[in-house]
């Protein structure tokens, strides 16, 4: 499964601010969160983020400092290799030089932001990368510390989804399209049977509406391992009869639309025959 089907899923949610503001207060320390306004919170085009970087500066936001008009720009990676990735601090520090530099040629000359990079993590083992960029210099601790005030440094903080239960998720403050996004992202990927996620669940899924509960079993039904009947009987069992039925119809508009994708572009025809397996034997 490409990764754009998880950042799809993630952008979805926490494109909103509503929904992004829990994700990042229960993120970024306390030490920083408390010099920080988050009545501002806002989501920045694309703008800041040349094409080359666009493909994983997933979502930038911007909220100002208290007690100062200086702006503070978030920016949330998600990264959704098996395992975490080795170099990952020299790639946020190349995101974050674009965003500045991008920053500055639509703001002109002067003053540029602080840019506080943060990683979603959907990893099926822990995070273990270095956080900061001078873990990754060859360098003698003497000369590294002779070089210190010359060197490029990035510290970015990560989200570590595998890295936290269930129940540590759903404590953070978040949203019920938050929550249940992130415990999605969590299980559904690496989890032999997605339905029995989605019965824990119940009690969150009961509060969403249609729309809200629809990109959750798109995604389910695209990336998750499990009985497309076992799921409909689930949520018509413990969400409601309508929730149910929306398994149903959201099966069947994958298969319809994955059959013209697949014949325009030739690659989705090897993800299709299970979901149509799945679905066709269901009275």
């Amino acid at each position: 499964m490409a990764s754009s089907e998880h950042d799809h899923f993630f952008r979805e949610t926490f494109q909103h601010p509503q929904h992004a503001l829990g994700l990042l207060r229960s993120a970024i320390p306390t030490a920083i969160a408390e010099h920080i306004d988050w009545s501002t919170l806002a989501l920045e085009s694309g703008s800041f983020v040349d094409e080359v970087s666009s493909k994983y500066a997933d979502l930038l936001f911007s909220v100002r400092i208290s007690d100062s008009d200086e702006p503070l720009l978030i920016q949330i990676l998600t990264e959704h290799q098996s395992t975490p990735q080795p170099l990952m601090a020299l790639r946020m520090a190349g995101y974050v030089v674009r965003v500045l530099e991008r920053y500055a040629t639509n703001h002109g000359a002067g003053r540029l932001p602080a840019v506080l990079p943060l990683v979603v993590a959907q990893c099926e083992q822990p995070w273990s990368a270095a956080l900061d960029l001078r873990e990754l210099y060859g360098l003698t601790q003497g000369a590294q510390e002779a070089l210190g005030p010359h060197l490029l440094d990035v510290q970015y903080l990560v989200d570590d989804l595998v890295g936290q239960t269930e129940e540590q998720i759903r404590h953070h403050a978040l949203t019920v399209d938050a929550a249940v996004t992130l415990l999605a992202l969590r299980s559904v990927r690496f989890s032999a049977d997605f339905v029995e996620a989605f019965q824990r669940w119940a009690d969150l899924l009961r509060q969403l509406n249609p729309e809200g509960l629809s990109p959750v079993l798109v995604y389910a039904l695209r990336v998750g391992e499990g009985s497309t009947a076992a799921l409909r009987d689930v949520l018509r069992s413990t969400v409601s009869p309508e929730a149910g039925q929306l398994v149903m119809t959201t099966a069947e508009r994958l298969i319809e639309s994955g059959r013209i994708k697949g014949l325009q572009e030739g690659e989705q025809a090897s993800e299709m025959p299970w979901i149509m397996q799945r679905t066709a034997a269901i009275p």
